[in-house]
């Protein structure tokens, strides 16, 4: 896997979960595998005119299944009093209706949202809702992004609340008397190897490129891409908008 520049992040304005928002939305992103961009419902970018499309949510993956809701834009692009346009955003809806829940999403550009996929099979993703979880059926499979893809073109960072030190082998328990970070710290993913069906990434915090001055930290081995203990949410992140 390739090693990508990175940062420490200083705030999290990549997730949005509207009114289900936590103190941190990516602790809602427990078992995440990739994730799907909609330009049928968030259109090309940012204020940029288009014709928005539903999408339908499925119990099942099978169009018979139909669970009776709809992804649309909660509102098109806007101007925004600060410049440039308000992100659009997304909503869950029972059939036959404009209200809704936002749907959560991660940002994996400037302004450009996409779905949180929990599991994928031919043709269909089964995404994060604000409350559980729902299919959709999506032709263009290039659409998908698996996580190793997110981590290797973009600014990776390990996550506050991360038990170090890390294993010195994929599969391997933390070392005894590990304690979480209290903050977010860049790092380069070295390699990456999936063990009995776990994704362990091999990071190292030293040498990392950071567009703000911070005291180095080493800190390096090898940690599961989905961390059990909290839920299986990502240890591992990136700033889809650099510094």
């Amino acid at each position: 896997m390739a090693s990508a520049a990175l940062v420490v992040l200083t705030g999290f304005a990549a997730l949005s979960w509207g009114s289900t928002a936590s103190a941190h939305p990516l602790d809602r992103a427990g078992g995440i595998i990739g994730v799907l961009p909609l330009p049928e419902v968030f259109g090309p970018g940012a204020c940029t005119p288009y014709k928005p499309k539903e999408v339908l949510v499925y119990r099942k993956p099978d169009r018979i299944e139909r669970g009776g809701r709809h992804i649309h834009p909660a509102r098109m692009p806007a101007p925004s009093p600060g410049g440039g346009c308000e992100p659009v955003r997304a909503l869950v809806s029972p059939a036959g209706s404009r209200k809704g829940i936002e749907l959560p999403t991660v940002e994996v550009a400037y302004e450009q949202p996409a779905a949180i996929v929990l599991e994928r099979r031919p043709r269909w993703y089964r995404i994060a809702l604000a409350e559980g979880s729902g299919w959709i059926n999506v032709e263009d499979t290039r659409r998908f992004v698996p996580l190793t893809r997110l981590l290797s073109n973009n600014m990776t960072y390990l996550r506050g609340g991360t038990s170090v030190p890390l294993a010195a082998q994929p599969g391997l328990p933390a070392a005894a008397g590990a304690r979480p970070l209290d903050g977010d710290i860049a790092a380069r993913v070295l390699a990456t190897r999936r063990l009995d069906g776990v994704l362990w990434l091999q990071v190292d915090t030293r040498d990392a490129d950071v567009c703000k001055a911070r005291p180095p930290v080493a800190i390096s081995g090898w940690i599961p891409m989905l961390d059990p203990t909290r839920g299986d949410v990502p240890s591992v992140w990136f700033w889809s908008r650099g510094c």
